[in-house]
Parts: C-alpha cells; structure tokens; sequence
C-alpha cells in the first residue's frame, strides 16, 4: 500500500528496484551474521567441550571439580614415564598416577 497509493520514504523504503532497496538491508544482514555466529560459536563450544545435555561427563579424576589440579600427560616410552614422574615429584605433586590406556590416536 506505501509503494503503490501512497509512497512515503522511510530510511530509504520503499523503492521500486533491488538496486535502490539494497542499502536499506545492510545493517540487518550485518546483525543477522552476528546473530548466527553468536549462536554457531556457542552450538560449538557446547558440542567441543562435550557439555550438551544428556550425556555424561569424560572427566578423568571427579576431584578436580572441587580444589585439585589435573595434568594429564602422554608418554610413549618407559624413559617418559621416568621423566615425567621424575618431573612431577620434584614440582611438589601431591599424587602422581599412572594409567595405561590401550588408545592408538599418536
């Protein structure tokens, strides 16, 4: 109806072409692509960090919830493991434990 019978200009709508009608859209395709980064950047975090709902939680020692530290390291040969234990207990670790996994992710 404000094109045809009445055409009043109200920050630059309505036009007749595409050409004209085109600025008029760019602030709210800028807000629309931070409205979805926004929301895809959060949808990431949540499916990264494994913290959706419904699943549980992949956290190796449950006390690190509450006032400990965990540092979990990778070693590939017995001389590693001597070093890193070696390492961790000249640092002051509290507890130092040793878990083999059985992963082939190198």
């Amino acid at each position: 109806m404000l094109v045809y019978d009445w055409p009043i200009d109200i920050g630059g709508k309505p036009n007749f072409s595409i050409y004209h009608n085109l600025p008029s859209w760019i602030p709210i395709l800028f807000e629309s692509t931070v409205f979805c980064a926004a929301h895809g950047m959060a949808i990431t975090f949540l499916l990264r960090s494994w913290l959706f709902p419904g699943v549980s939680p992949k956290n190796p020692d449950p006390r690190t919830t509450d006032d400990h530290f965990l540092m979990l390291t990778t070693a590939y040969s017995e001389q590693d493991v001597n070093a890193l234990v070696g390492a961790a207990n000249a640092t002051g670790a509290v507890e130092v434990k040793q878990v083999v996994s059985n992963d082939s992710h190198h």
